[in-house]
């Protein structure tokens, strides 16, 4: 579950990413019907999964757009793990990314129910190298004929943009800013990874990501491998 989860964090941050040029262009990569492919690749670099998303529809209205993302993931062997449709809004040239939507929308079947709470990840209208970005956190809450069974905490913090560098993945060559934040989250006890994750800022999307234990072992690695 962890994996899944840091995973769909990294997948929907590189659709965040793309309203860095202002709510009003909306966006080469940021338009109906554009399809992404990312695969997540293990600490033995071997694929342990592959998520795909696409732009099913974009609408504006004044300073306001919303753009509503469907995600899919599948693991090595393309059995499904998960699919789910959420919007992103840019307003003013900034954007708000609900941390809820990375989740299914909540259901009660045969006494179970799952419950949300979260605030919204927070992109400004453009990054450069030395920025810190803001914090960002998501509880979620699961219940069973009123007993909880399940109750997860994730946050995301010290959000810094690194560095410029060239990446370059199957999907081709891109520049990128590398961005970095610490990952925690609460399941059977408190951990924390560290991510780092490169941007392209003229494509408008995340091209890689890298994450690593307390101790600085790799453990996951994820790259954008089709567009």
């Amino acid at each position: 579950m962890k994996y899944l989860s840091l995973a769909a964090f990294c997948c929907l941050t590189a659709w965040a990413a793309q309203a860095q040029t202002g709510c009003s262009e909306l966006y080469t990569y940021f338009k109906k019907g554009v399809k992404l492919e990312y695969t997540n690749y293990d600490a033995k670099n071997k694929v342990e999964s592959v998520f795909s998303q696409e732009v099913l529809d974009v609408q504006r209205k004044a300073d306001t757009v919303v753009a509503l993302v469907a995600s899919a993931g599948s693991d090595e062997k393309g059995k499904p793990l998960y699919a789910n449709t959420y919007p992103i809004k840019c307003h003013a040239d900034v954007l708000y990314f609900d941390m809820q939507s990375f989740v299914p929308a909540a259901q009660q079947q045969g006494g179970m129910s799952m419950e949300v709470r979260g605030n919204d990840m927070i992109f400004p209208a453009a990054m450069q190298v030395g920025q810190t970005l803001p914090d960002c956190d998501m509880e979620m809450k699961m219940t069973m004929n009123g007993m909880t069974i399940m109750n997860t905490k994730y946050a995301i913090k010290n959000r810094k943009v690194e560095a410029a560098e060239v990446v370059t993945t199957a999907a081709g060559a891109f520049d990128c800013l590398k961005i970095s934040y610490d990952f925690e989250y609460v399941l059977l006890g408190k951990r924390t990874d560290h991510v780092e994750y490169w941007y392209s800022k003229s494509k408008g999307l995340m091209v890689k990501t890298v994450s690593t234990d307390s101790k600085g072992k790799q453990k996951s690695r994820m790259e954008l491998t089709k567009m």
